[in-house]
C-alpha cells in the first residue's frame, strides 16, 4: 500500500489530524517489509497530494472535493444482464441490481452465483487509486453507429461536488481494474 493510501484510510477512519499524530498512526501500520519512513515523507506525501489533502490550522484532512459519499455505476453489455451498483461509503453499504431482459435472445444464459461481498475499505481504496474524478466526461467510441455495444455511466458524490462519467464501447484506461474492483465488492460476475 503506498504512503498517500495509508494517509486516506487514516484520515477516513479517524477524521482529521495534525502531522505528528497522523505520521504516529502511518508508521503503526508499517508491515516487516517495508521500510521506516519519517515525519518528512509524510508531509512530502501530503503536499505532492494537493487535490487529495486539505490542510486548516496544522490539522490535515481529505479534501472536501475527495471525501468520497455516494457511487452510481450501471453497465448494460450485449449477451449479460445489465447491472446496477449504488454504494453508500458513509454507511459502508451497497445495493447491487441485475436485470434480465425477457425478451432477450440471451435470456436462457444461466445464472451465475453470486461470490461472497468483499471489503468497503478495499473498494474505497480502489476507488482512491484509480482516481474516478479524473474520468472523462463522455467516452463514446468513433465507429459511427453501433447497435451491440456496451453502455454505462458512472457517479460519483463527493461532500462538494458530484463528477459524472458515461459511455459507449469506449471506455477510461483503467476501467478493467474498476471492473475488478466492482466484481470483488459486489460478488457478482457480470461487470
Amino acid at each position: 500500500m503506498k504512503l498517500y493510501e495509508r494517509i486516506v484510510n487514516i484520515l477516513d477512519e479517524k477524521g482529521p489530524l495534525p502531522f505528528p499524530a497522523l505520521y504516529h498512526e502511518a508508521s503503526s501500520l508499517l508491515s516487516e517489509k517495508e521500510g521506516p519512513f519519517d515525519l518528512g515523507e509524510v508531509q512530502n506525501t501530503i503536499f505532492r497530494k494537493k487535490d487529495l489533502f486539505f490542510i486548516n490550522n496544522e490539522m490535515v484532512s481529505i479534501h472536501p472535493d475527495k471525501k468520497l459519499s455516494h457511487l452510481h455505476v450501471y453497465s448494460e453489455m450485449p449477451g449479460r444482464p445489465a447491472c446496477q451498483a449504488i454504494i453508500d461509503f458513509e454507511k459502508g453499504k451497497f445495493i447491487y441490481t441485475e436485470w434480465r431482459d425477457k425478451g432477450s435472445p440471451y435470456r436462457s444464459i444461466p445464472r451465475r452465483p453470486f461470490g461472497i461481498p468483499g471489503d468497503m475499505a478495499i473498494f474505497k481504496a480502489a476507488v482512491f487509486s484509480l482516481a474516478v474524478w479524473d474520468w472523462e466526461q463522455n467516452y463514446i467510441a468513433d465507429e459511427g453507429i453501433i447497435l451491440n455495444g456496451t453502455s454505462w455511466y458512472v457517479i460519483l458524490k463527493s461532500k462538494t461536488k458530484v463528477y459524472k462519467s458515461s459511455g459507449f464501447d469506449r471506455f477510461p484506461e483503467n476501467w478493467q481494474t474498476f471492473r475488478s474492483s466492482l466484481q470483488e465488492l459486489t460478488g457478482s460476475p457480470y461487470w
